[in-house]
């Protein structure tokens, strides 16, 4: 039995990094990790972690594509972002409902919650809005949505 993890793109992985014309350990400074890492990655033994995959997006965006894929690109990013960030901000309401007093439904005023889980709800709110105002700023600032600018005037 073949003990390897097989990702689904270690060639285009290879390929795109050879586009941005840079050597794996360019790419492993870039990205904060090892040469060695990054070869794991192109031969499929190891799967690039969701994070890094959005990381070496950005990069790729950045490095290699005319400026209409490159927005087309960093949309894409932070869409990516922010669906992290709402798996996170669900795993953690789910959490304090776990917690929550099933008869009165009031989890938090029983003293039941973490007060560091409301802390994380709120961060990660604010972060989920951040992403929110740059999807709308960068389309707006293509004109993406013109109307809705009209209309806001």
């Amino acid at each position: 039995m073949n003990s390897r993890i097989q990702t689904a793109e270690p060639e285009q992985l290879k390929a795109s990094r050879l586009k941005m014309r840079m050597t794996q350990q360019q790419l492993a400074d870039a990205l904060g990790v090892t040469a060695s890492h990054v070869s794991k990655w192109e031969k499929g033994r190891v799967k690039m972690s969701r994070g890094y995959r959005i990381e070496f997006k950005k990069l790729y965006s950045t490095t290699v594509l005319n400026p209409e894929e490159q927005t087309d690109q960093f949309i894409e990013s932070i869409l990516l972002s922010r669906k992290f960030e709402m798996d996170v901000f669900k795993t953690i309401i789910d959490r304090i409902h776990k917690n929550a007093n099933p008869k009165t439904n009031t989890g938090i005023l029983d003293g039941l919650v973490d007060m560091r889980d409301i802390h994380s709800l709120l961060e990660y709110a604010s972060r989920i809005h951040d992403l929110d105002i740059q999807i709308t700023t960068v389309k707006q600032w293509h004109g993406e949505e013109p109307r809705q600018l009209e209309n806001q005037k």
